[in-house]
C-alpha cells in the first residue's frame, strides 16, 4: 500500500457493487483491502475483476479480521443496512457508504445518520447522479445568478420515491442551493410499485415551498412525463429552473440547456450515462471521502445529514398523501413512519 492510501472493504458484490469499488480505484486515493458476500459467484466474480487482498463469504468476519478499515461501502438492501452499520461502526471504520434510499422509513433514516455520528463516522448516502456535469452546471448556473431571481424549479422522473424520487429531491435541493425547506403538500397514489425492495406509491405529485423564495414541483413515478429522445424510461429524470432572467434545464443521459430572458439558447453541455460522465460523477463521491478523511474541516456534500433532507421530504409528501393533502411544516419529528405506513396499509398494492 503506498503512502497516503486509504484501505476499502467491501460489502456486497452485485452490480452496485461494481461501481463503487471501481469508482473508488480510478481515484488512485484507495486500496482494495477486502471484500464479502454471501454469494460465491458474486464474490469471485467481482474479486477476479478488482483483485480485493482477502475475501470472505460473511461480512462480519471481515470486520472482524481486517480491522480497521479507512473506508466500507454497504452495497446491499436498505433492510440489511441498520445490522452492518453497525458491525462497521465496532470495526472502527471511519467513512461508511451505503445506498439509496438509505431507508425504508423515515425513523431508521435518522437512526443510521445518529448512529453514526456518535460513533464518529461519515456516512456517506451515494446520491451519485447530482455530480454529473448536467446537475453540477444547474447548480453552478442557479448559484452564479445567471438565472436572475429564481421563482420555480419543476422536476418529474420515472420510478416510485425511494428508486429514482430520492435522486430528483436530493439534486433539487442541491440544485438551488441546499435551502431550508419550509412546507410541502402532495398527492400519491393509492397503488404502490415494489421494484421489488422499494415499496413507495406507484406516482406522487409534491408541492413544496423553500426558504429562499423558491416553489418547487415534482411529479415522480410510472406515469410521471416522458422525456423525449431518453433511452429508456429511467433516464426520465429532469430538472428545470426558472428566473427572472431566464431559464435552465438538466436531463440525465442528455444534458444541460441554459435560455436567456427572450427564449434564446445561450449555452449548452452535453452528458452521457457512461464511463466518461457518470463514471465521474460516482468517483467525486470517493475522491470526497478521501479529502473529509484527510481535512477534519471539509464536510462531504453526500453525508448523511444532507442525505436527510431528501428523505424527510419523502416522509413528509406520504404525511401529506395521507391526511387528505394536508400542508406539512419542516423540521418534522420522528415516529410516525408515513412512508412504510402507506406501503404497507390495506389495499395499497
Amino acid at each position: 500500500m503506498s503512502k497516503g492510501t486509504l484501505r476499502l472493504g467491501l460489502i456486497g458484490c452485485g452490480p452496485r457493487g461494481h461501481e463503487h469499488v471501481k469508482a473508488a480505484l480510478a481515484t488512485e486515493q484507495f486500496e482494495f483491502s477486502a471484500v464479502a458476500d454471501l454469494d460465491a459467484k458474486r464474490l469471485g466474480d467481482l474479486s477476479e475483476k478488482y483483485n480485493p487482498k482477502k475475501r470472505y463469504g460473511d461480512f462480519n468476519e471481515m470486520l472482524s479480521k481486517e480491522a480497521p478499515f479507512d473506508v466500507v461501502h454497504l452495497c446491499t438492501q436498505p433492510t440489511l443496512r441498520k445490522k452492518a452499520i453497525i458491525a462497521a461502526l465496532a470495526a472502527k471504520a471511519k467513512a461508511i457508504v451505503i445506498e439509496k434510499p438509505m431507508a425504508l422509513d423515515y425513523t431508521e433514516a435518522a437512526t443510521l445518520v445518529k448512529l453514526c455520528q456518535d460513533g464518529g463516522a461519515l456516512l456517506v448516502v451515494n446520491h451519485q447522479k447530482r455530480n454529473m456535469i448536467e446537475w453540477t452546471t444547474l447548480r453552478e448556473t442557479v448559484t452564479s445568478g445567471k438565472l436572475g431571481d429564481v421563482k420555480m424549479l419543476r422536476s418529474s422522473c420515472y420510478g416510485n420515491l425511494l428508486n429514482q424520487g430520492t435522486h430528483m429531491l436530493d439534486m433539487a435541493w442541491n440544485v438551488l442551493g441546499e435551502p431550508k425547506p419550509l412546507w410541502l403538500l402532495a398527492g400519491a397514489d393509492s397503488r404502490v410499485n415494489e421494484y421489488p425492495t422499494h415499496p413507495a406509491p406507484r406516482n406522487t405529485l409534491v408541492l413544496m415551498a423553500y426558504d429562499n423564495g423558491v416553489r418547487a414541483n415534482f411529479a415522480i413515478g410510472a406515469d410521471a412525463p416522458e422525456v423525449p429522445n431518453s433511452r429508456c424510461e429511467w433516464f426520465w429524470c429532469n430538472v428545470e429552473v426558472r428566473g427572472t432572467l431566464g431559464r435552465a434545464e438538466s436531463v440525465l443521459d442528455q444534458g444541460f440547456k441554459r435560455w436567456d430572458k427572450d427564449g434564446n439558447l445561450v449555452e449548452s453541455k452535453i452528458s452521457r450515462w457512461d464511463d466518461e460522465f457518470q463514471g465521474a460523477g460516482q468517483a467525486k463521491i470517493s475522491a470526497d471521502i478521501a479529502r473529509a478523511l484527510r481535512e477534519p474541516n471539509f464536510k462531504h456534500p453526500q453525508r448523511g445529514e444532507s442525505a436527510l433532507v431528501g428523505f424527510a421530504c419523502m416522509e413528509a409528501a406520504c404525511r401529506s398523501a395521507l391526511n387528505g393533502g394536508k400542508v406539512i411544516e419542516f423540521p418534522l419529528t420522528t415516529g410516525e413512519d408515513a412512508l412504510a405506513k402507506w406501503s404497507r396499509r390495506e389495499g395499497g398494492k
